[in-house]
C-alpha cells in the first residue's frame, strides 16, 4: 500500500466533513477533533503522511503527558487521533496505523457526584427567585434535565415545533439520531408558564425555546451552566458539583433506583450500548445488599442449623 505525500490539512477538512455528513458529528464534536488533530500535525517535522510513524506518535504522547494533562484528557486525544489515522489507513494514505499498538492511559470508572432527590429539590426552590427577568427559565432548565435526562447541547437547541402538547417532545442526539421524550404533569406546567412569557421576551430566533439576545441564536451551553451554577449558590450547595452532566447522572441514578427498567432508561438517555448507561447506575451497599435479600432465593430461607 503506497503511501501518499497530500498534505494532513487536507486530508483533515475531507475527514471533519465525513464526520458532519455521514456520522452527524455535532459542532462541538467537530471542534474538539479538529484542536486535537492540529496539534498532532503540528508537532510533526512537516505536515505530510510520510512522517506518521511510531517514534511521531509516541513523542506526541509524551508531550501530552508533560503538559500534566488527566488520563482522560490525554485519551481522548488519542482516540481523535487513532480515528483519523483509520481513516488514512482506509484511504490508503499510510501503511500501517502506529496507534494499533501503542499503549495509552487506562481509565478507570469514575462516576461523577451524585446529587441527592433533596438536593435536587433545593435548586428547584432555588430557581424560582433566580432572573426575574426571565421568568420561569431557570426552572424550565431545570425540570428537562431532571426530567428527561437530555444532554446540554440537547437541550440549548430545542425548536418549539418539536413540542408535542400533552404529549412530550422531540430533540436530535448525538449522530443526529432523534428520539422522543415524555414529559410528566409538573413539567408541563412549567412549559407553559414559560411558553406564555415567549413572547414579552424580545430574543433570539423565534423558533428556539431557549432563544439567545443574539438574533436567530439559542443561549449557549456556556450560560447554560453559568444558571446551573447560580442557582446552587442559591441553594446552598457546592456550584463545581452542579452542571449539566450531574443533572444527567442524578435523572438515571434516581430512576434505577426507584426501580425503572435499565433498557427503558438507556432509551430516554439515548445511549446506542446498553453498558454505557450502566455507568451512570449508582447503587449504595445498603441497596445493593437490600436487592440480594430480597431477590435471591437462598435469602430467603431460613438459616440452616449447624
Amino acid at each position: 500500500m503506497a503511501e501518499c505525500n497530500m498534505s494532513l490539512h487536507t486530508d483533515l477538512q475531507i475527514f471533519l466533513e465525513i464526520l458532519a455528513t455521514e456520522r452527524g458529528f455535532s459542532l462541538h464534536s467537530l471542534t474538539s477533533y479538529q484542536t486535537d488533530l492540529l496539534a498532532f500535525i503540528a508537532s510533526l517535522q512537516s505536515p505530510l503522511t510520510t512522517h506518521i510513524n511510531m517514534q511521531s506518535c509516541s513523542e506526541f504522547l509524551d508531550r501530552l503527558h508533560a503538559r500534566k494533562l488527566s488520563p482522560k484528557t490525554i485519551h481522548r486525544k488519542m482516540a481523535s487521533l487513532n480515528q483519523f489515522l483509520k481513516y488514512l489507513l482506509e484511504e490508503g494514505h499510510i501503511s500501517s496505523n502506529p496507534l494499533a499498538t501503542m499503549d495509552r492511559p487506562k481509565l478507570g470508572l469514575r462516576l461523577p457526584r451524585i446529587l441527592s432527590q433533596d438536593e435536587v429539590l433545593a435548586l428547584i426552590e432555588a430557581s424560582d427567585t433566580h432572573d426575574p427577568n426571565h421568568p420561569f427559565r431557570s426552572r424550565l432548565i431545570l425540570e428537562f434535565f431532571y426530567a428527561t435526562g437530555m444532554r446540554v447541547s440537547e437541550l440549548i437547541s430545542i425548536e418549539r415545533h418539536c413540542i408535542m402538547p400533552g404529549k412530550g417532545l422531540t430533540i436530535r442526539g448525538k449522530g443526529n439520531k432523534e428520539r422522543f421524550l415524555p414529559l410528566h404533569p409538573i413539567a408541563w406546567d412549567v412549559l407553559n408558564d414559560y411558553t406564555a412569557t415567549l413572547s414579552q421576551i424580545k430574543l433570539g430566533g423565534p423558533h428556539w425555546l431557549f432563544p439567545s439576545p443574539k438574533p436567530q441564536q439559542h443561549i449557549t451551553r456556556q450560560r447554560c451552566g453559568q444558571i446551573l451554577k447560580e442557582l446552587a449558590l442559591l441553594a446552598n450547595l457546592d456550584p463545581e458539583c452542579v452542571h449539566p452532566h450531574v443533572l444527567r447522572h442524578a435523572f438515571a441514578s434516581h430512576l434505577l433506583e426507584g426501580g425503572a427498567d435499565l433498557m427503558g432508561v438507556q432509551k430516554l438517555l439515548g445511549h446506542a450500548d446498553i453498558s454505557t448507561t450502566e455507568i451512570y447506575t449508582h447503587l449504595n451497599h445498603e441497596q445493593l445488599r437490600a436487592s440480594l435479600f430480597k431477590a435471591h432465593p437462598l435469602a430467603k430461607t431460613k438459616k440452616r442449623k449447624e
